[in-house]
């Protein structure tokens, strides 16, 4: 029939959440939710708004029991949230389990436009990088409560247990809580349905940086086969906390983000429109970087990322070959 837009799907499964909850505590299940409609949000759907959104819950667990909890959790979060539910009941394996399929629409063009990422296009990053050590943290503290003194001996002021435990609650909620103002700016600035797209205007592309942290910048130069240089400091929720984890050896990236930090790329112009507009929705936008040069791709970084980023190997492979570290 007559197209009128696009039906973007996603699928996400519950990747970090609080390990001392009970197994079929809703956190789990929200934080699944969530994530996949983080996903569709970033593609400029409103979820809120299109008739057409759903999310199809894809669970298990050992007894009828914590199932019947699970439906209940995930009736809960649907009702609150006004989207509709598809259950098709678990996957009967006996093995606990929580992911989410969703889908949704939208009647703007899909802010994915790789190929015409242009040079000096600027990038954007949506919030501050990193967030989840603090999780990390807190159930090493749960494991083995010597842990905790360790934390306070030797990382300093801020690692006192109770600024731990408070950035651990923060991050939780952020990822169990979704973000719907994220679908309505990235809609904005995308064009109507096979309508022309203006790079003074809209939107180039857009790419998630969840659990990749900082190397999602490597991902994006490699889709796009773009050298992308960033030069400042990156903006690391938490950075003392940050920095203390990478030094120790206690998580695997630091940089591991939350719920609501996202690439963009856009013109200048574009960008300023946009950053004005996550502002306003409680975000902390911030250039980066920029757009060096097309034909292959590279990460390169004008500032001492060394803190954050445990190993240089990970850093040299992600960038390719040939890659600069100035």
């Amino acid at each position: 029939g007559d197209k009128i837009g696009y039906m973007p799907a996603v699928t996400s499964v519950t990747q970090v959440t609080d390990v001392t909850k009970e197994p079929d505590a809703d956190l789990h299940s929200n934080i699944a939710m969530t994530s996949a409609i983080e996903h569709l949000n970033l593609l400029g759907c409103d979820m809120k708004s299109s008739p057409s959104s759903k999310l199809f819950p894809i669970y298990d667990a050992p007894s009828e029991e914590m199932l019947d909890k699970i439906r209940s959790n995930l009736d809960a979060f649907t009702s609150r949230c006004n989207l509709a539910l598809e259950d098709y009941s678990s996957l009967k394996l006996g093995k606990l389990f929580y992911g989410t399929s969703a889908v949704s629409t939208t009647t703007k063009d899909l802010p994915t436009k790789y190929d015409q990422i242009e040079e000096g296009m600027e990038i954007i990053i949506t919030n501050k990088f990193g967030g989840l050590s603090a999780l990390g943290l807190y159930t090493l503290a749960c494991m083995d409560s010597e842990n905790i003194a360790k934390y306070e001996q030797n990382g300093g002021g801020g690692m006192q247990f109770a600024n731990i435990t408070q950035a651990k609650d923060e991050a939780l909620k952020n990822l169990s809580e979704p973000h719907f103002a994220l679908g309505k700016i990235i809609a904005k600035y995308c064009p109507d349905f096979e309508t022309t797209y203006d790079k003074q205007a809209h939107i180039t592309a857009v790419y998630p940086v969840g659990p990749q942290g900082v190397f999602a910048l490597g991902a994006l130069a490699e889709l796009a086969n773009v050298q992308l240089i960033i030069n400042k400091e990156l903006p690391v929720r938490d950075e003392e906390l940050a920095k203390f984890v990478t030094k120790e050896f206690l998580v695997e990236n630091a940089t591991a983000s939350l719920n609501g930090c996202h690439i963009i790329v856009a013109t200048k112009d574009v960008a300023n429109l946009i950053m004005e507009e996550l502002s306003k929705h409680n975000f902390a936008p911030e250039r980066i970087g920029f757009v060096e040069k097309k034909g292959s791709w590279s990460v390169s970084f004008a500032t001492d990322l060394s803190q954050f980023v445990a190993s240089k190997v990970k850093l040299a492979r992600l960038t390719g070959t040939p890659q600069r570290h100035d």
